[in-house]
């Protein structure tokens, strides 16, 4: 692996700073948290970085990496999880943190501007409600949508900017999508809502 990727890997890694594009960071990011170090390094190695289709790349491979496809040829004791009951982590001293925390977390909101593409006009159309659960997670205060062929115009308010790997990584949870791509106010003030 040439050192100045791994100097990205790094920086990708170890900050919130976009590295290649936020959907590519996304996915590097969710393949980080699901396997060790060892794995991620060795998968990355079967990765091509110059490819146009990084994005998809990425997204084929996290999920042959999760139902186990036997050409990824990764030992499973490398793949991590972490598995626990809800009720272990509720108590009135973790309740009383929460609610400091999101006092504290209103100080920092922040707005992005993403464009959501899918595979098909169709798909755009039939996930605009389906696949909008993102948005009902606790750490966006407001967003807003608009649906325009392919594409979903979103613009996400989060309580605090470390969050937004957090949502991309909801994001990408849906198999129609193709990438995300960074927006900008402009664009989506112009973009045109087509109907639901």
């Amino acid at each position: 692996m040439p050192p100045n990727l791994l100097l990205k890997i790094h920086q990708l890694l170890t900050t919130h700073d976009c590295v290649f594009d936020l959907g590519t960071d996304a996915l590097l990011r969710e393949m980080g948290n699901l396997m060790t170090a060892s794995a991620f390094f060795v998968v990355l190695k079967k990765v091509n970085f110059d490819s146009p289709e990084l994005q998809e790349n990425l997204r084929i491979l996290i999920n042959a990496l999760c139902l186990g496809d036997p050409k990824i040829r990764i030992d499973p004791d490398y793949i991590i999880g972490l598995m626990g009951d809800d009720e272990d982590y509720e108590s009135e001293e973790l309740q009383q943190a929460w609610e400091e925390h999101e006092e504290e977390s209103k100080k920092h909101l922040c707005k992005y501007y993403l464009r959501l593409v899918f595979s098909s006009s169709e798909a755009a159309y039939y996930l605009f409600h389906s696949q909008a659960f993102w948005l009902e997670k606790p750490y966006v205060m407001g967003a807003a949508r608009k649906r325009e062929n392919e594409g979903h115009h979103v613009m996400v308010e989060l309580s605090h900017p470390r969050h937004l790997q957090d949502l991309l990584t909801s994001i990408n949870e849906c198999p129609h999508l193709s990438r995300i791509e960074e927006s900008t106010e402009d664009n989506f003030n112009a973009a045109p809502s087509h109907s639901v």
